[in-house]
């Protein structure tokens, strides 16, 4: 049925898209959407009614300057020895707006209320990390937590979370992990449910190159994110684990030197 799914996302992606101009666009700024929303988004909602994203489709210029600003807040300035100390954290809680497509669609993560969101603040900027939340397959209060970090990729957290792609080659990373712990999936900005899209397309590697102009790195802003996730989770569980690859791997090297998590791999 997972891969079913993938195959029936890329078919309707494919025969759905049709470049326009758009109202409240500029010509010229139309032009530029149509060569930089690229990507496939990771549900394709005009077949699947529901919220699946945490914010709405962009519809102009400028509403696309001000998600740059409300999802990539940070400079590698606020990176550094007392970033961990410095990060203010609010609660760990249930999307439930996302949520509620999971629960009608519960096949397509093969759980229900997965998404996770956890306000913080840091500098006096304030940011939302997102993650997946699975809980162990050995129930009751569960002690141990993982943090799973994929690599470069489109839509990567739904891989993790469906057991397939390059991060799932040799096993599914996250059912080797439930039998020990809770898992949670990290999920990067502009990807699955955090995605900047218009017109049934995502930003494709435009959000990287638009962020180091504006010196707010792409990298750093997630490598923050990862960051506090470990300190709340760190809060609540007796051990956390984090689990990277590839770019993730790099990330989760960079987030033990900062957080001391119990291992990492």
């Amino acid at each position: 049925m997972k891969y079913v799914f993938h195959g029936i996302v890329t078919v309707l992606l494919f025969l759905g898209f049709s470049p326009k101009t758009y109202a409240q666009l500029t010509p010229a700024d139309s032009v530029l959407f149509n060569s930089v929303f690229k990507s496939f988004i990771y549900i394709p909602y005009w077949n699947f009614p529901a919220q699946w994203y945490v914010n709405d489709s962009i519809s102009s210029m400028q509403q696309l300057q001000q998600r740059f600003v409300a999802d990539f807040p940070f400079t590698p300035l606020d990176l550094d020895s007392s970033t961990v100390s410095n990060i203010v954290l609010s609660d760990l809680t249930y999307a439930n707006d996302v949520n509620i497509g999971f629960n009608a669609y519960p096949w397509i993560y093969n759980q229900t209320d997965p998404v996770m969101r956890m306000p913080y603040m840091l500098n006096g900027k304030v940011d939302t990390a997102y993650t997946a939340f699975t809980p162990s397959l050995a129930g009751g209060n569960c002690k141990t937590a993982f943090l799973l970090i994929h690599g470069n990729g489109n839509n990567t957290t739904s891989e993790l979370l469906q057991g397939i792609g390059y991060a799932c080659l040799h096993c599914n990373v996250k059912s080797q992990c439930l039998q020990h712990g809770d898992v949670y999936t990290y999920c990067k900005p502009n990807e699955d449910w955090r995605a900047i899209y218009w017109n049934r397309r995502k930003l494709n590697e435009y959000v990287v190159n638009y962020c180091e102009a504006m010196g707010t790195n792409y990298g750093t802003n997630y490598l923050i994110e990862t960051i506090a996730l470990v300190k709340a989770l760190k809060s609540k569980y007796s051990k956390v684990i984090i689990l990277g690859i590839s770019e993730g791997g790099y990330t989760a090297l960079l987030n033990l030197l900062n957080t001391e998590p119990d291992g990492a791999i």
